[in-house]
């Protein structure tokens, strides 16, 4: 045996029960907007540890003689997980094709990738800031469930080896435990601030996470001995209240991605409560025990039902967020009780769904399954949304000549000052964010027509303006070059500067920043300004939105955000910039003006361009 346990041990143990409880409790606060759960996200690397804590003790409980002993923990754990699993999978199939059907392809791949638990891995492949929002994945919740499983299969591999190799195997299972958290902590800090999305969603660093967990069991027995039952009580105390302090107070808008340094805060702080097994009281309030009971249904139907609800068009009320929680919670239930707790399959009868399910899925990405299943209406809008972003985007965007993606690196362009500036006509400068770049294409033809010859630089999610924020550091490098060079050593050959951006990203306050700084620079130079106007945004792709209103025969409007229109009264209430109004403009029945959720499609931005020309190149500059 690697560890030995005390009878004590066999006890379920509450103090666990409360942390899933509180896990889950802050992962649905944090999904469905709830006000004070901002880092509710924490909830993941909370189950990350207690999974750790929980595997390892399994492990080293039923012993790791041989082979057959691992084999039999995978089969333990799917028999666990896969029965919810393909039960929830099965559901929201249904429910996609009947409520949302445009979205059951889309649905099909990703639900392909989750059956072999590698979700997390395709969705690092495949996100990116023109991809599909996140936020309209029904199965976006199940990258975490993917690294759970890596970790199952990997985690008992690594202790049978150690365990036979070393014959002082329970220290050097520590010291190897050790080294590799110090690894994966460390690619964690050197990944994290160049791929963001790698730190995330890679297995690699969020290994870490996990062994805080293991090592707990590992150092439990000799700490607590030296510790009064007192101290233990304290101890955890403090901990619980250093722990909600950090999900409600912790600034994670400030972090360079997540998880971070900052993740090892709360995380110590989990891992501190785990080590002290002390028995408070409040763990056993039936509201805990049921929400750690009942933990892994809620969170495998939650977020389906948010998705679905938003696709329906129904706004984040409180009373969609009771309706959603209801519902979550008698699935789960329902799940717990008759699926989970009396495994309907046993055995190698397990995988017989589950081959049938992805082969189900794999049929669906078919490229000719759309011809099959869809009107050809639903066929036109389903097209666009899977080609317009290879085929279109960019030549509307200017792709690899003029917008720089996020992606890329500041070189990859080369050097600004190879932009081709006249001496014969008006030299104007377009500079802004991807909302700038939508309307590369439109405002470069209108200025022909104007006779202007028009210089477009744009760049992913960057303000225009001097020391810009941004996510990306290939696009903030090169705006923070244009403000700190170009503009100053072309002053004299531009005439006028025209700025967009998505203004939503940003708060108020920074707004006013954005726009009094670009106020004195531009004054500085004498160079005069006009900013392009919001445009709108929708909750759903606005294709879908539109097809999804004709179906439920509701307004359009049920999908149109309102936080555009009130950004948009905010910067016309300040008065001090010239700002053209877009946001109101009616577009005519018949046509996508928007490809997905919140860009303009060249359809959009061609029926704008005419109107912005006026503004823009026949007044006096």
């Amino acid at each position: 045996m690697l560890y030995s346990f005390s009878p004590s041990d066999k006890k379920r143990r509450s103090d666990l029960d409360g942390i899933r409880a509180f896990a889950i409790f802050i992962v649905l606060g944090y999904h469905l907007q709830i006000p004070w759960f901002n880092n509710g996200f924490i909830g993941v690397d909370i189950f990350f540890v207690l999974s750790g804590y929980l595997i390892t003790e399994l492990l080293l409980r039923n012993g790791l003689e041989d082979r057959s002993d691992i084999i039999a923990f995978y089969w333990r754990r799917a028999h666990r997980l896969l029965p919810a699993f393909l039960f929830m999978l099965g559901i929201v199939a249904i429910l996609v094709w009947l409520l949302v059907p445009l979205k059951i392809v889309d649905f099909a791949k990703n639900a392909f990738w989750s059956l072999g638990y590698l979700s997390n891995m395709y969705y690092y492949f495949t996100s990116g800031y023109f991809s599909t929002s996140a936020q309209l994945n029904f199965l976006l919740h199940t990258w975490s469930l993917s690294i759970e499983v890596q970790f199952y299969l990997l985690y008992p591999l690594l202790l049978f080896l150690l365990a036979k190799k070393s014959k002082n195997y329970p220290r050097s299972i520590v010291w190897s435990l050790v080294i590799l958290l110090c690894i994966s902590i460390l690619w964690m800090i050197l990944l994290g601030p160049k791929n963001e999305k790698a730190t995330f969603y890679l297995f690699p660093s969020r290994l870490w996470e996990f062994l805080c967990g293991a090592l707990i069991l590992f150092i439990r027995q000799p700490l607590l001995q030296k510790l009064s039952s007192f101290q233990r009580m304290w101890i955890a105390i403090l901990s619980w209240i250093s722990l909600f302090a950090l999900v409600l107070l912790l600034e994670a808008r400030d972090l360079q991605g997540w998880p971070s340094i900052a993740t090892i805060l709360p995380l110590l702080c989990v891992s501190v409560i785990i080590l002290m097994e002390f028995d408070l009281q409040v763990y056993r309030f039936p509201l805990i025990a049921n929400l750690a009971k009942y933990s892994y249904g809620l969170y495998l139907w939650h977020w389906p039902l948010i998705v679905l609800a938003t696709y329906l068009g129904m706004d984040r009320t409180w009373t969609t967020s009771f309706m959603i929680i209801f519902i979550s919670s008698s699935v789960a239930i329902f799940s717990y009780q008759l699926i989970e707790r009396r495994t309907i399959t046993r055995e190698k009868k397990l995988l017989i769904p589950a081959i049938i399910m992805s082969l189900g899925t794999l049929t669906f990405t078919h490229p000719r399954i759309p011809n099959l299943i869809f009107s050809e209406s639903q066929l036109d809008t389903y097209r666009t949304l899977r080609d317009y972003k290879t085929q279109i985007a960019p030549v509307q965007y200017g792709f690899s000549k003029t917008h720089l993606q996020y992606h890329e690196p500041f070189e990859s362009l080369g050097t600004v000052s190879q932009i081709s500036l006249s001496d014969s006509i008006c030299n104007y400068l377009l500079i802004g964010d991807c909302h700038a770049g939508m309307f590369s294409y439109s405002l470069k033809r209108a200025a022909q027509q104007h006779g202007v010859n028009l210089v477009i630089i744009s760049m992913d999610e960057t303000f225009p303006v001097k020391n810009a924020p941004g996510n990306y550091v290939g696009p903030r490098d090169k705006m923070r070059y244009l403000f700190d060079e170009f503009i100053p050593r072309n002053q004299y050959q531009f005439e006028k500067i025209i700025l967009m951006a998505d203004y939503t990203n940003y708060t108020a306050q920074e707004l006013k920043t954005f726009f009094k700084t670009n106020h004195d620079y531009f004054n500085s130079l004498k160079l005069p300004v006009s900013y392009l106007g919001q445009t709108k945004k929708y909750s759903v792709e606005y294709p879908i939105a539109s097809a999804q209103a004709a179906r439920l025969n509701s307004p359009l409007k049920t999908y149109e955000l309102s936080g555009p229109h009130h950004v948009n009264r905010f910067i016309k209430d300040l008065k001090v910039i010239d700002y053209i109004e877009i946001i109101n403009f009616e577009f005519a029945e018949g046509g996508d003006f928007m490809y997905d959720a919140n860009h303009y499609s060249l359809y959009g931005t061609e029926m704008l361009s005419s109107i912005l020309a006026k503004r823009l190149f026949e007044a006096e500059p």
